[in-house]
């Protein structure tokens, strides 16, 4: 994507944090990631053509503008091999310094936005709970599954979980080749776990720096929460070292949302498909459970981009064991993203959902499929 209209400069100037001063379902967030300034990005171009300049990744940005303000070296290396020279604005090879590429930081008048969905995230298969799927899967969804091998009657504490979490990163990680990128994750980690120093790993006792950090981190776009939903597609696959090093991260995330939330405002979310006729069967069962954590969205507009069928999915459903209560499947994450505008609802596994109704909608050749919470299986 080009840079053209603002101006590139080299000197960082102090704005407001990316979620400062606005009233959300968090309050006042805690997290120290959640204050950084996001009012920059850094861009490179292999061409001479000056509109072809790339934006870095998500992460790869973070990553080297923490190595720019600190300014301990003039060099930082990136995943891929390669070397940024904040000294001469060049990118290159470590096996190759001939070939460069000429790289720019551009300061902007106003926090980074993303206006579109993506689609990986927002489109991706929703997976159900099936025949195929491991008994103790379908009833215990992944985090309660760590819970039980790891911590149940065990004496650990949120900065002991906090810690695995971030390890289990960087072994992912350096798996998969990018280890600068799990390296920067797994700090944001490192940074808050102290908070969990006293705090015995029970359900309702994540800490909200570390319960934040870890939302915030599976909004990034990056390698870890393509991992962590890829874990969830194929759980008949899921082996004991995949549960102790995916489990950690999952049950902070899983039970931070689960007890620290409100949705009382969010009555409605939507979520995009592409699905064939019989997949699209699997959704008009009398009851389904998702067993992946699942990203919807509060805009209707923003799930309709993408895919064949729309699933729209109502919230507000009275809990029929507590009629003071609605049921809870989810967690409205937009405060706590990386990319607010996505306005980005969060289904945790396990949840339970009814079938209403199925239309097909002819002007916009969807079909729509209608949901609704239900507590079939209560975790």
């Amino acid at each position: 994507m080009g840079c053209t209209s603002p101006t590139c400069v080299y000197v960082t100037n102090e704005t407001q944090p990316v979620h400062s001063l606005v009233e959300t379902n968090f309050c006042l967030l805690s997290a120290p990631v959640l204050q950084r300034s996001r009012n920059f990005q850094w861009y490179w171009n292999s061409t001479k053509d000056q509109e072809q300049w790339q934006k870095y990744t998500d992460v790869e940005n973070e990553f080297i503008e923490d190595a720019y303000n600190e300014k301990v070296t003039t060099e930082v290396e990136i995943d891929g091999n390669c070397i940024i020279d904040f000294e001469h604005l060049v990118q290159y090879k470590k096996n190759d310094l001939h070939k460069q590429f000429r790289i720019k930081r551009v300061q902007l008048d106003r926090n980074r936005t993303n206006v579109h969905l993506r689609q990986a995230r927002f489109v991706t298969p929703v997976m159900l709970a099936a025949a195929c799927t491991p008994l103790v899967l379908q009833k215990d969804p992944l985090p309660k599954q760590y819970w039980k091998l790891e911590l149940e009657n065990k004496i650990k504490t949120m900065a002991d979980l906090a810690e695995d979490a971030a390890l289990g990163i960087i072994k992912e990680g350096a798996a998969l080749g990018k280890v600068h990128e799990a390296r920067w994750l797994a700090k944001q980690l490192f940074t808050v776990k102290h908070f969990g120093n006293d705090v015995k790993a029970q359900y309702s006792r994540v800490p909200r720096e570390i319960g934040e950090t870890c939302v915030y981190l599976y909004t990034k776009e990056s390698f870890w929460y393509k991992s962590v939903n890829g874990l969830f597609r194929k759980p008949e696959t899921v082996t004991i070292d995949q549960l102790k090093t995916y489990g950690p991260f999952c049950h902070l995330m899983h039970w931070y949302l689960k007890k620290n939330h409100t949705t009382d405002s969010v009555t409605t979310v939507y979520r995009g498909l592409n699905l064939n006729d019989e997949q699209r069967q699997e959704f008009t069962k009398a009851n389904i459970k998702f067993t992946s954590f699942t990203s919807a969205t509060k805009t209707r507009g923003n799930a309709e981009h993408f895919g064949n069928t729309l699933l729209i999915i109502h919230l507000n459903v009275e809990d029929q064991f507590n009629e003071a209560e609605d049921v809870i499947c989810g967690a409205d994450i937009s405060a706590l993203s990386d990319f607010p505008d996505e306005e980005e609802f969060l289904i945790w596994p396990g949840s339970d959902f009814r079938f209403v109704k199925e239309e097909y909608d002819r002007a916009k050749e969807k079909y729509v499929i209608y949901l609704e919470s239900s507590r079939n299986d209560y975790i």
